[in-house]
């Protein structure tokens, strides 16, 4: 396991110790270890100023039209992503039925090219 791993493992349980996620035993294991553990100390109370920066149950209010607008342009744009990869995909197979259609592009596009 390398250093990058392990750091975040470490990071992993101070969140988990953080949010009450531990059980009574690893919750006073993690408590020994931190007591005895400066960098682990230094780690929880930087993650503990990060959580007081952020306020919790505190949700942007968005109205209900511009929800669905918001949908509605997801749903535009998706369906026009399908419709051009729909396109190029239906393209691509037709020239590889036709092989002698497709080296014909293809020359035609060297030729302009040079």
């Amino acid at each position: 396991m390398d250093t990058r791993e392990q750091i975040d493992q470490i990071q992993h349980k101070v969140i988990r110790y953080l949010y009450a996620e531990m059980d009574s035993v690893e919750r006073t294991s993690f408590e020994d270890e931190l007591s005895k553990n400066a960098p682990l100390q230094e780690m929880l109370k930087s993650e503990q100023e990060f959580q007081d920066m952020i306020p919790t149950g505190v949700q942007p209010y968005i109205d209900d039209d511009r929800m669905q607008g918001n949908r509605w342009v997801i749903r535009e744009k998706l369906r026009q992503q399908n419709g051009v990869m729909l396109r190029l995909s239906l393209w691509w197979q037709d020239l590889m039925r036709r092989p002698l259609v497709l080296v014909f592009q293809l020359g035609a596009m060297a030729t302009t090219l040079v």
